[in-house]
């Protein structure tokens, strides 16, 4: 079920897809700048320190700044907090005032080269820090008993961590991205998740704290992407008060999407939970067990080919409102079912519907907007608009107003009247990014810039638009301007780069125009005309060409290598005859 995802759904999505750029902050306390190469002692902006040097000097307060570029280290872990700290990536570097903390065009990077954890926090003080704006790349928990948290362990310590990305992250046995055991404040926002890993539950987040707690872990718009665990949950409670609110989870391969084994109240709403293909392993969207303690409310949720919609063991409490759960083997999966109650759910294209509850919609289509694209807002005259149950969330999954209409809405999305959608795909998956501005709803009129950013080994072909009811046109550069008019369908076709390599023989003698700098894709026409230098003369081509036709239309197919030969010109001397 490997799969490399695609940007779906409205563009709010892009707000989960890349970090978000930030102004200057400007942060209390003393702001110290570093950089991977930094041998400065002040840490100042014209004077950069090293990461550990800035960390040496700050205390409760201060704030890092991170330049863009990757940051290793030979210790474990990477870096270390003992004192309340903040740190921000996307610094550009600027010497100056103002200068730019963007993360999106000025990557901050720490890269653990799966041998090592990257960051633990653990200090004692009221504040709370921010970590924002940094990729969390291949690090590792180490062994023995501290086998958890492979890229962030939370020991001790308010923290909140924003617009990050966490990829490719493992723990041998807990928490593959993020393990917290801190009883403080925690709150997990706006990241991007892909590729992480856990032995056994946690594969992107583990929380395991104290039942007295005084705040409630928030876990919110967060996109999951592709993270496994071998056994048990990806998003796992153990033990913490929780809310886990409008996250995007995207072909989980683990037993449970959020598993929920604590005895205090958990709130899980507004989550958009799918695979793409049924699973073939059994796995369910959400699963909760513990019978004792408060019940775990599971509301306005939408669970797409899921083995298990929702799954309860050992006759776990939950109460069940406003969901819509769609193309699963089972809808509801119960152990006894004495502590299950609940009402105004959908379910649809399950197999097996055994426990609809109360003032169930069934059999009804909920009129996504796209299925096929993984676009799950709702459409007008979806069975799902206004006829949900009366309940105290305000926002949805876009965090758009609820209600808005008559009533409320079933499922992660509240249907905006006004609200047209823009879906965007990227093909072939994996290829790419698209970035959009502004990343929000939008409506009749707005203007949207799209930007096509390709991946490594990948460029930009053109981009496929269909508005609603009109005709579909391409467009070829990588940047475009739209005008919402209708609900629009974006394609950014990307196509693999190859090298086209040329040299002359002799070197002296002459040189080779091409008529396209590149990069260079499949199938592409490119020219090349051979220079010749004085007292030189083209002979013919070789390598991926033939011939002594010049100029030469070369067609890419692959990294292509081509040699222009030269000859020196030839000189007839003639010689008087002189005769004696």
């Amino acid at each position: 079920m490997k799969r490399k995802h695609s940007l779906f759904l409205c563009f709010v999505l892009l707000l989960l897809a890349f970090p978000v750029i930030k102004p200057n902050v400007r942060a209390q306390g003393t702001h110290i700048f570093v950089s991977p190469e930094g041998a400065g002692t002040d840490c100042s902006q014209e004077a950069p320190c090293s990461a550990a040097t800035g960390l040496g000097k700050a205390d409760d307060g201060d704030t890092l700044y991170f330049e863009k570029g990757t940051y290793k280290g030979t210790t474990d872990p990477i870096f270390t907090l003992t004192k309340a700290v903040s740190l921000i990536g996307g610094w550009d570097g600027s010497t100056t005032i103002p200068y730019t903390i963007n993360p999106r065009l000025y990557e901050t990077v720490i890269d653990g080269g799966n041998m090592r954890r990257l960051l633990e926090i653990d200090f004692i003080s009221n504040k709370v820090i921010l970590i924002s704006g940094i990729t969390f790349r291949n690090g590792k928990a180490p062994g023995g008993l501290d086998f958890k948290g492979g890229a962030i362990l939370v020991k001790d310590g308010g923290t909140r961590i924003e617009s990050c990305r966490f990829e490719n992250n493992s723990a041998q046995s807990y928490g593959g991205a993020i393990f917290v055991e801190s009883d403080d404040r925690f709150e997990v926002k706006f990241n991007k998740f892909e590729g992480n890993h856990a032995g056994y539950g946690g594969g992107v987040l583990y929380i395991s704290r104290k039942t007295d707690s005084p705040d409630a872990a928030l876990i919110e718009r967060n996109q999951l992407i592709e993270n496994s665990t071998f056994q048990d949950g990806l998003i796992e409670v153990e033990r913490s008060e929780t809310i886990i609110n409008a996250n995007l989870i995207e072909n989980t391969e683990a037993v449970d999407g959020i598993l929920i084994r604590s005895n205090q109240k958990v709130k899980i709403t507004n989550n958009i939970i799918y695979w793409t293909h049924l699973p073939v392993d059994s796995f369910s969207a959400i699963s909760v067990y513990y019978e004792e303690g408060d019940p775990t409310e599971i509301i306005h949720n939408t669970i797409i080919n899921a083995r298990w919609g929702i799954k309860q063991e050992y006759d776990a409490k939950m109460v069940l409102t406003n969901n819509i759960i769609y193309g699963c083997t089972t809808s509801i999966d119960l152990t006894k079912g004495i502590n299950l109650s609940g009402s105004h759910n959908l379910f649809y294209n399950n197999q097996a519907d055994p426990f609809t509850l109360v003032n169930p919609i069934t059999d009804q289509d909920p009129l996504f907007v796209n299925a096929a694209m993984q676009n799950y807002h709702l459409k007008k005259g979806s069975p799902a608009i206004d006829t949900g149950a009366v309940v105290s969330l305000t926002d949805d999954f876009d965090g758009d107003e609820r209600p808005m209409g008559d009533g409320y809405d079933i499922g992660a999305d509240e249907f905006d009247p006004d609200k047209l959608d823009l879906t965007v795909s990227i093909k072939p998956d994996g290829a790419g990014e698209v970035q959009a501005d502004p990343p929000r709803p939008y409506h009749k009129g707005n203007n949207v810039t799209l930007t096509a950013v390709p991946n490594a080994g990948w460029v930009f072909r053109n981009w496929e638009v269909e508005v609603e009811g009109d005709t579909a046109y391409k467009v070829f550069d990588s940047e475009m301007e739209i005008t919402m008019t209708d609900n629009t369908t974006v394609t950014a076709q990307f196509v693999k780069e190859y090298q086209l390599t040329v040299r002359v023989d002799p070197d002296e003698a002459g040189s080779i125009d091409i008529d396209h700098p590149g990069p260079y894709y499949a199938d592409q026409e490119v020219m090349l005309t051979a220079v010749p230098n004085a007292g030189w003369s083209f002979s013919h081509w070789s390598g991926n060409a033939s011939g002594d036709e010049n100029p030469l239309e070369v067609t890419i197919t692959g990294d292509t290598k081509v040699t222009a030969h030269f000859k020196r010109d030839s000189f007839e001397i003639f010689l008087p005859l002189i005769r004696r």
